[in-house]
């Protein structure tokens, strides 16, 4: 599954925002430093990843960006 992953604006340590193409998967998980890592220094990256119970995301790989 292809989705967005973004970082709060304010506060700057909130939630993110995680969401598919067609929001039929959306989450606001806390900010994990695994995920951190894979932003790096971007407010918002595409990525390509797995979804399991309880919606623990897997981060298979960063994507280039999309126009959605």
């Amino acid at each position: 599954m292809i989705v967005k992953i973004q970082r709060a604006i304010y506060p700057p340590n909130g939630p993110l925002l995680i969401y598919d193409r067609g929001r039929e998967f959306v989450a606001q998980p806390k900010a994990s430093k695994k995920v951190l890592k894979a932003l790096g220094g971007d407010s918002k990256g595409y990525f390509e990843v797995t979804i399991s119970q309880g919606n623990n995301i897997e981060i298979i790989r960063r994507i280039p960006d999309q126009t959605w």
